[in-house]
């Protein structure tokens, strides 16, 4: 229990903070949320031109091109794209201009389900590294708490950022195991595929997400050069582990 006790505090902090709402009250879906959530609206309804959401609560982002008669959605897609699995059934895309409190609800519950799931995969991570205890769940209850994290897994739940910190958590996560397991060929190339749709999936919730997976990766090298691992790590890529610096290492 107490290799996962952050993930307990940080449950209490998230209920008290949805049933209390110790801020300005206003709907999960908002601001930047509105664009993220006109995705999940398309992805039903299978149009993707946006005209029927102009002026959408104070003009979300939809600007009409007189040339083709349709509207950019200037919000990226990623995170829309990954709440619609399981959002799907209680989208109405027949209400472009309206939210409902199901829809609301559930985009306020989801974000706080990718923070729980983030930690534990973060802790996860630090477990396999041979850390457990107090260190790492305070590093885990700082850095939550100490950024906005916990802030967009609450009061701004329709944003990107809780999204971001979740597929950056897979990415941390899936290379640190690249770089441990001696794996099976299809456990690498699953691994290998994890990657790089996480990779991919990073990039469609925010282009600067591209120094999030420049980030993880050096720490990964470092990870896998400092074991004597850097073949495992680059293996699942490449679809194979044998290469001639796998026995290297190095004292970090």
């Amino acid at each position: 229990m107490i290799r996962y006790s952050s993930l307990g505090v940080l449950l209490a902090l998230w209920c008290w903070a949805s049933w209390a709402r110790p801020y300005t009250a206003s709907p999960p879906i908002r601001s930047d949320g509105v664009g993220y959530h006109m995705w999940t609206k398309a992805f039903k309804s299978g149009d993707y031109s946006f005209v029927a959401n102009q002026g959408a609560y104070d003009d979300f982002g939809c600007s009409l091109q007189k040339q083709t008669g349709q509207c950019v959605n200037k919000w990226s897609m990623g995170t829309g794209l990954l709440r619609y699995p399981f959002i799907w059934p209680f989208v109405d895309p027949q209400t472009p201009k309206h939210f409902s409190e199901v829809e609301e609800q559930f985009v306020h519950w989801f974000a706080g389900a990718l923070l729980l799931f983030s930690g534990w995969l973060l802790l996860d991570t630090t477990a396999r590294r041979g850390y457990h205890g107090f260190a790492p769940n305070f590093a885990l209850l700082v850095v939550a708490l100490g950024t906005g994290w916990f802030h967009y897994s609450t009061f701004d739940a329709g944003f990107s950022h809780a999204y971001s910190a979740f597929w950056a958590s897979v990415l941390i996560w899936g290379i640190n195991y690249a770089a441990q397991t001696a794996a099976s060929s299809r456990q690498k190339a699953s691994v290998g595929a994890l990657l790089m749709i996480t990779g991919v999936m990073m990039m469609l919730t925010r282009n600067t997400n591209v120094f999030l997976i420049a980030g993880s990766g050096l720490l990964g090298i470092l990870w896998a050069y400092s074991a004597g691992r850097l073949g495992k790590l680059i293996g699942p890529l490449l679809w194979t582990g044998d290469h001639p610096w796998r026995g290297h290492s190095i004292a970090l």
